[in-house]
Protein backbone atom coordinates (compact mmCIF):
# COMPACT_ATOMS: atom_id res chain seq x y z
CA UNK A 1 0.00 0.00 0.00
CA UNK A 2 1.35 3.41 -0.96
CA UNK A 3 1.18 5.95 1.83
CA UNK A 4 1.62 9.70 1.87
CA UNK A 5 3.13 11.41 4.90
CA UNK A 6 2.42 15.00 5.88
CA UNK A 7 3.02 17.37 8.76
CA UNK A 8 -0.43 18.60 9.74
CA UNK A 9 0.80 21.19 12.23
CA UNK A 10 3.16 22.67 9.65
CA UNK A 11 0.34 23.06 7.15
CA UNK A 12 -2.04 24.64 9.62
CA UNK A 13 0.27 26.70 11.81
CA UNK A 14 3.53 27.39 10.04
CA UNK A 15 2.62 27.61 6.39
CA UNK A 16 5.35 29.13 4.20
CA UNK A 17 3.91 30.35 0.91
CA UNK A 18 7.11 30.05 -1.10
CA UNK A 19 7.69 26.45 -0.07
CA UNK A 20 4.08 25.62 -0.86
CA UNK A 21 4.32 27.21 -4.30
CA UNK A 22 7.36 25.11 -5.16
CA UNK A 23 5.52 21.88 -4.25
CA UNK A 24 2.62 22.33 -6.66
CA UNK A 25 4.26 22.68 -10.04
CA UNK A 26 4.14 20.32 -13.00
CA UNK A 27 5.02 16.84 -11.80
CA UNK A 28 4.88 13.36 -13.28
CA UNK A 29 1.97 11.25 -11.98
CA UNK A 30 3.07 8.73 -9.37
CA UNK A 31 1.81 5.16 -8.90
CA UNK A 32 -1.87 4.69 -8.19
CA UNK A 33 -3.28 5.21 -4.71
CA UNK A 34 -6.23 2.91 -5.43
CA UNK A 35 -5.02 0.31 -2.92
CA UNK A 36 -5.42 2.89 -0.14
CA UNK A 37 -9.15 3.13 -0.80
CA UNK A 38 -12.37 1.18 -0.73
CA UNK A 39 -14.27 2.15 -3.89
CA UNK A 40 -18.06 2.16 -3.64
CA UNK A 41 -20.38 2.77 -6.60
CA UNK A 42 -22.90 5.53 -5.95
CA UNK A 43 -25.79 5.91 -8.41
CA UNK A 44 -29.09 7.67 -7.85
CA UNK A 45 -31.80 4.98 -8.18
CA UNK A 46 -33.30 4.86 -11.67
CA UNK A 47 -31.25 7.77 -13.02
CA UNK A 48 -30.00 7.73 -16.58
CA UNK A 49 -26.75 9.37 -15.41
CA UNK A 50 -25.62 10.34 -11.92
CA UNK A 51 -22.49 11.20 -9.98
CA UNK A 52 -21.48 12.81 -6.66
CA UNK A 53 -19.81 16.20 -6.54
CA UNK A 54 -18.99 16.92 -2.90
CA UNK A 55 -18.43 15.00 0.35
CA UNK A 56 -18.29 16.66 3.76
CA UNK A 57 -16.48 15.56 6.91
CA UNK A 58 -19.57 13.66 8.10
CA UNK A 59 -19.29 11.61 4.88
CA UNK A 60 -22.57 13.06 3.61
CA UNK A 61 -22.66 13.65 -0.14
CA UNK A 62 -24.33 15.86 -2.72
CA UNK A 63 -24.40 15.32 -6.45
CA UNK A 64 -26.52 15.39 -9.57
CA UNK A 65 -28.60 13.01 -11.65
CA UNK A 66 -30.33 13.19 -15.01
CA UNK A 67 -33.86 11.85 -15.26
CA UNK A 68 -35.24 10.03 -18.30
CA UNK A 69 -36.24 13.32 -19.97
CA UNK A 70 -32.79 14.90 -19.67
CA UNK A 71 -33.64 17.24 -16.76
CA UNK A 72 -30.93 17.60 -14.12
CA UNK A 73 -31.65 17.33 -10.39
CA UNK A 74 -29.48 17.60 -7.33
CA UNK A 75 -29.38 15.01 -4.61
CA UNK A 76 -28.31 14.58 -0.99
CA UNK A 77 -27.06 11.20 0.21
CA UNK A 78 -26.60 10.08 3.81
CA UNK A 79 -26.91 6.76 5.65
CA UNK A 80 -27.86 4.91 2.49
CA UNK A 81 -30.73 7.25 1.56
CA UNK A 82 -30.99 9.58 -1.44
CA UNK A 83 -33.06 12.77 -1.32
CA UNK A 84 -33.71 14.78 -4.50
CA UNK A 85 -32.91 18.50 -4.27
CA UNK A 86 -34.49 20.98 -6.67
CA UNK A 87 -34.37 24.76 -6.57
CA UNK A 88 -37.98 26.00 -6.39
CA UNK A 89 -39.15 26.89 -9.88
CA UNK A 90 -36.05 25.57 -11.64
CA UNK A 91 -36.57 24.82 -15.33
CA UNK A 92 -37.79 21.30 -16.06
CA UNK A 93 -36.66 20.85 -19.65
CA UNK A 94 -33.70 18.94 -21.16
CA UNK A 95 -30.46 20.71 -20.39
CA UNK A 96 -32.02 22.62 -17.50
CA UNK A 97 -32.72 21.88 -13.88
CA UNK A 98 -30.72 21.93 -10.65
CA UNK A 99 -27.05 21.16 -9.96
CA UNK A 100 -25.85 20.73 -6.37
CA UNK A 101 -22.07 21.00 -6.19
CA UNK A 102 -21.13 22.02 -2.64
CA UNK A 103 -21.88 20.76 0.88
CA UNK A 104 -20.54 21.78 4.27
CA UNK A 105 -20.64 19.96 7.60
CA UNK A 106 -23.86 21.66 8.73
CA UNK A 107 -25.68 20.49 5.62
CA UNK A 108 -25.69 23.85 3.82
CA UNK A 109 -25.49 23.48 0.04
CA UNK A 110 -24.32 25.49 -2.93
CA UNK A 111 -25.41 24.93 -6.49
CA UNK A 112 -26.85 26.21 -9.74
CA UNK A 113 -30.31 26.27 -11.32
CA UNK A 114 -31.70 27.18 -14.73
CA UNK A 115 -34.58 29.61 -15.10
CA UNK A 116 -37.43 29.33 -17.60
CA UNK A 117 -35.30 31.02 -20.29
CA UNK A 118 -32.42 28.62 -19.81
CA UNK A 119 -30.15 31.06 -17.97
CA UNK A 120 -28.10 29.81 -15.03
CA UNK A 121 -28.07 31.27 -11.53
CA UNK A 122 -26.21 30.20 -8.42
CA UNK A 123 -27.93 29.40 -5.16
CA UNK A 124 -27.38 28.44 -1.57
CA UNK A 125 -29.61 26.24 0.56
CA UNK A 126 -28.87 27.32 4.12
CA UNK A 127 -30.14 26.30 7.53
CA UNK A 128 -31.15 29.21 9.81
CA UNK A 129 -28.76 30.16 12.59
CA UNK A 130 -28.87 27.69 15.45
CA UNK A 131 -30.29 24.94 13.24
CA UNK A 132 -28.85 21.93 11.47
CA UNK A 133 -29.98 19.19 9.13
CA UNK A 134 -31.26 17.06 12.02
CA UNK A 135 -33.60 19.81 13.28
CA UNK A 136 -37.14 19.15 12.06
CA UNK A 137 -39.00 22.13 13.53
CA UNK A 138 -40.68 24.51 11.05
CA UNK A 139 -38.28 27.36 11.89
CA UNK A 140 -35.28 25.15 11.02
CA UNK A 141 -36.27 24.29 7.47
CA UNK A 142 -33.51 25.19 4.98
CA UNK A 143 -33.95 28.34 2.91
CA UNK A 144 -32.94 28.79 -0.73
CA UNK A 145 -31.20 32.01 -1.80
CA UNK A 146 -30.48 32.88 -5.44
CA UNK A 147 -26.99 34.18 -6.31
CA UNK A 148 -26.10 36.44 -9.24
CA UNK A 149 -22.71 38.11 -9.41
CA UNK A 150 -23.24 41.86 -10.02
CA UNK A 151 -22.53 42.61 -13.67
CA UNK A 152 -22.60 38.97 -14.76
CA UNK A 153 -23.73 38.57 -18.36
CA UNK A 154 -26.40 36.04 -19.31
CA UNK A 155 -25.35 34.14 -22.42
CA UNK A 156 -26.83 31.10 -24.16
CA UNK A 157 -24.51 31.13 -27.16
CA UNK A 158 -21.34 29.71 -25.56
CA UNK A 159 -20.92 26.50 -23.54
CA UNK A 160 -19.20 26.79 -20.18
CA UNK A 161 -18.78 24.32 -17.30
CA UNK A 162 -22.48 23.41 -17.07
CA UNK A 163 -23.29 23.85 -20.74
CA UNK A 164 -25.13 26.77 -22.31
CA UNK A 165 -26.83 29.56 -20.37
CA UNK A 166 -24.09 30.81 -18.05
CA UNK A 167 -24.81 33.79 -15.92
CA UNK A 168 -23.66 32.70 -12.46
CA UNK A 169 -22.81 29.15 -11.34
CA UNK A 170 -22.14 28.31 -7.69
CA UNK A 171 -19.97 25.23 -7.12
CA UNK A 172 -18.61 25.03 -3.56
CA UNK A 173 -19.35 26.09 0.02
CA UNK A 174 -17.25 25.81 3.20
CA UNK A 175 -18.12 25.76 6.90
CA UNK A 176 -17.93 29.57 7.01
CA UNK A 177 -20.70 29.63 4.37
CA UNK A 178 -18.31 31.14 1.84
CA UNK A 179 -19.38 30.26 -1.69
CA UNK A 180 -17.30 29.96 -4.85
CA UNK A 181 -18.22 29.52 -8.50
CA UNK A 182 -17.94 31.15 -11.91
CA UNK A 183 -19.71 33.89 -13.85
CA UNK A 184 -19.80 35.17 -17.41
CA UNK A 185 -18.05 38.49 -17.99
CA UNK A 186 -18.87 41.15 -20.56
CA UNK A 187 -16.08 39.69 -22.71
CA UNK A 188 -18.00 36.35 -22.66
CA UNK A 189 -15.19 34.58 -20.85
CA UNK A 190 -15.57 33.31 -17.29
CA UNK A 191 -14.11 34.57 -14.04
CA UNK A 192 -14.30 32.76 -10.75
CA UNK A 193 -15.88 34.39 -7.74
CA UNK A 194 -15.93 34.12 -3.97
CA UNK A 195 -18.96 35.28 -1.97
CA UNK A 196 -18.09 35.93 1.67
CA UNK A 197 -20.30 37.80 4.14
CA UNK A 198 -22.25 39.37 1.30
CA UNK A 199 -19.17 40.56 -0.60
CA UNK A 200 -18.24 39.28 -4.06
CA UNK A 201 -14.62 38.96 -5.12
CA UNK A 202 -13.70 38.16 -8.72
CA UNK A 203 -10.99 35.50 -9.20
CA UNK A 204 -9.01 35.34 -12.42
CA UNK A 205 -5.68 33.60 -12.92
CA UNK A 206 -3.43 36.12 -14.73
CA UNK A 207 -2.39 33.44 -17.24
CA UNK A 208 -5.94 32.70 -18.43
CA UNK A 209 -7.08 33.47 -21.97
CA UNK A 210 -9.80 36.09 -22.12
CA UNK A 211 -11.51 34.60 -25.14
CA UNK A 212 -15.20 33.67 -25.41
CA UNK A 213 -15.91 30.43 -23.55
CA UNK A 214 -12.55 30.38 -21.78
CA UNK A 215 -11.23 32.11 -18.66
CA UNK A 216 -10.92 31.07 -15.02
CA UNK A 217 -13.16 28.62 -13.15
CA UNK A 218 -13.24 27.76 -9.45
CA UNK A 219 -14.90 24.72 -7.90
CA UNK A 220 -14.24 24.41 -4.17
CA UNK A 221 -13.07 26.30 -1.09
CA UNK A 222 -11.74 24.82 2.14
CA UNK A 223 -12.13 26.23 5.64
CA UNK A 224 -8.78 28.04 5.39
CA UNK A 225 -9.99 29.91 2.30
CA UNK A 226 -7.85 28.03 -0.24
CA UNK A 227 -9.65 27.64 -3.56
CA UNK A 228 -9.23 24.94 -6.20
CA UNK A 229 -9.88 25.69 -9.84
CA UNK A 230 -8.50 25.93 -13.35
CA UNK A 231 -7.98 28.37 -16.17
CA UNK A 232 -7.99 27.86 -19.93
CA UNK A 233 -5.64 28.92 -22.69
CA UNK A 234 -5.60 28.66 -26.47
CA UNK A 235 -2.30 28.55 -28.34
CA UNK A 236 -3.71 29.67 -31.69
CA UNK A 237 -7.07 30.69 -33.21
CA UNK A 238 -9.18 27.61 -33.76
CA UNK A 239 -6.91 25.42 -31.64
CA UNK A 240 -8.33 23.30 -28.84
CA UNK A 241 -8.26 25.02 -25.47
CA UNK A 242 -6.14 23.59 -22.64
CA UNK A 243 -6.96 23.48 -18.95
CA UNK A 244 -4.43 24.36 -16.24
CA UNK A 245 -5.18 23.63 -12.58
CA UNK A 246 -4.43 26.03 -9.75
CA UNK A 247 -4.81 26.49 -6.02
CA UNK A 248 -5.53 30.06 -5.00
CA UNK A 249 -3.98 30.88 -1.62
CA UNK A 250 -5.67 34.25 -1.18
CA UNK A 251 -2.54 35.92 -2.54
CA UNK A 252 -1.24 33.75 -5.38
CA UNK A 253 -2.45 31.33 -8.04
CA UNK A 254 -0.21 28.31 -7.53
CA UNK A 255 -0.05 25.90 -10.51
CA UNK A 256 -1.43 22.39 -9.99
CA UNK A 257 -0.33 20.75 -13.21
CA UNK A 258 0.32 17.12 -14.11
CA UNK A 259 3.34 16.99 -16.41
CA UNK A 260 2.48 15.92 -19.95
CA UNK A 261 -1.27 16.43 -19.50
CA UNK A 262 -1.29 19.10 -22.21
CA UNK A 263 -0.25 16.43 -24.74
CA UNK A 264 -3.54 14.63 -24.16
CA UNK A 265 -5.59 17.55 -25.44
CA UNK A 266 -7.27 18.54 -22.15
CA UNK A 267 -4.66 19.33 -19.53
CA UNK A 268 -5.23 19.43 -15.77
CA UNK A 269 -8.19 20.61 -13.72
CA UNK A 270 -8.16 20.97 -9.92
CA UNK A 271 -11.63 20.28 -8.52
CA UNK A 272 -11.37 19.89 -4.75
CA UNK A 273 -9.15 20.74 -1.78
CA UNK A 274 -9.31 19.81 1.90
CA UNK A 275 -7.88 21.49 4.97
CA UNK A 276 -4.60 19.59 4.58
CA UNK A 277 -4.24 21.04 1.06
CA UNK A 278 -4.67 17.68 -0.61
CA UNK A 279 -6.01 18.44 -4.09
CA UNK A 280 -8.07 16.20 -6.38
CA UNK A 281 -9.01 16.61 -10.02
CA UNK A 282 -8.73 15.22 -13.51
CA UNK A 283 -6.05 15.23 -16.20
CA UNK A 284 -5.46 13.79 -19.66
CA UNK A 285 -2.51 11.51 -20.34
CA UNK A 286 -0.46 11.77 -23.58
CA UNK A 287 -2.76 9.19 -25.20
CA UNK A 288 -5.81 11.35 -24.52
CA UNK A 289 -7.26 9.19 -21.73
CA UNK A 290 -8.68 10.89 -18.62
CA UNK A 291 -7.64 10.03 -15.07
CA UNK A 292 -8.45 11.16 -11.58
CA UNK A 293 -5.58 12.37 -9.43
CA UNK A 294 -4.85 13.17 -5.81
CA UNK A 295 -2.07 15.68 -5.19
CA UNK A 296 -0.42 15.16 -1.81
CA UNK A 297 3.06 15.66 -0.42
CA UNK A 298 4.07 17.65 -3.50
CA UNK A 299 3.18 14.87 -5.98
CA UNK A 300 0.15 13.88 -8.08
CA UNK A 301 -0.95 10.27 -7.63
CA UNK A 302 -3.27 8.38 -9.96
CA UNK A 303 -6.71 7.74 -8.50
CA UNK A 304 -8.90 5.92 -11.03
CA UNK A 305 -12.01 3.86 -10.47
CA UNK A 306 -10.74 0.28 -10.84
CA UNK A 307 -11.05 -1.05 -14.38
CA UNK A 308 -12.73 2.05 -15.83
CA UNK A 309 -11.41 3.55 -19.08
CA UNK A 310 -12.17 7.09 -17.86
CA UNK A 311 -12.13 8.57 -14.34
CA UNK A 312 -12.24 11.96 -12.68
CA UNK A 313 -12.10 13.05 -9.02
CA UNK A 314 -14.39 15.82 -7.78
CA UNK A 315 -13.94 16.42 -4.05
CA UNK A 316 -11.97 15.38 -0.98
CA UNK A 317 -12.83 15.74 2.70
CA UNK A 318 -10.53 15.96 5.71
CA UNK A 319 -10.59 12.15 6.15
CA UNK A 320 -9.15 11.83 2.64
CA UNK A 321 -12.36 10.36 1.18
CA UNK A 322 -12.83 11.22 -2.49
CA UNK A 323 -15.89 11.46 -4.73
CA UNK A 324 -15.73 11.14 -8.48
CA UNK A 325 -17.15 9.75 -11.67
CA UNK A 326 -16.19 7.13 -14.21
CA UNK A 327 -17.42 6.00 -17.60
CA UNK A 328 -18.47 2.39 -18.06
CA UNK A 329 -17.33 2.44 -21.67
CA UNK A 330 -16.34 5.10 -24.18
CA UNK A 331 -19.31 4.63 -26.51
CA UNK A 332 -21.54 7.33 -25.04
CA UNK A 333 -22.61 9.59 -22.19
CA UNK A 334 -22.77 6.99 -19.43
CA UNK A 335 -21.20 8.59 -16.36
CA UNK A 336 -21.49 6.74 -13.06
CA UNK A 337 -20.55 7.91 -9.58
CA UNK A 338 -18.24 6.57 -6.91
CA UNK A 339 -16.95 7.30 -3.44
CA UNK A 340 -13.45 6.20 -2.50
CA UNK A 341 -13.17 5.82 1.29
CA UNK A 342 -9.72 5.92 2.86
CA UNK A 343 -8.97 2.58 4.50
CA UNK A 344 -6.79 4.02 7.25
CA UNK A 345 -9.13 6.74 8.56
Amino acid sequence: MTTVSRNTSALLLGFVATAFASSLQAATPQPSLADNYNFVKLDYPGAAVSYPLSINNKREIVGIFFDSTGVTHGYFYALGTFTAIDYPGAAQFPGGGTFVGGLNDRGDMGGTYSDSQGYQHGFTRLYPDGCSRTDTSPRCQPVFHSIDVPGAVQTRTIPFELGYGLGTDAAGINNLQEVVGIFATKGLYSDGFKLSHGQFTALDDPASSHLPGMGSRVFSINDLGFIAGAYQTQDAPGARSLSHGFLYTGLNYVPVQVAGSEKGGFGTQANGVNIFLDVVGVFSDPQGMFHGFLWAGGQPFLLDFPGAPYSEAHSINNHGDVTGAYIVDLSGFNYRGFVAYRKDR
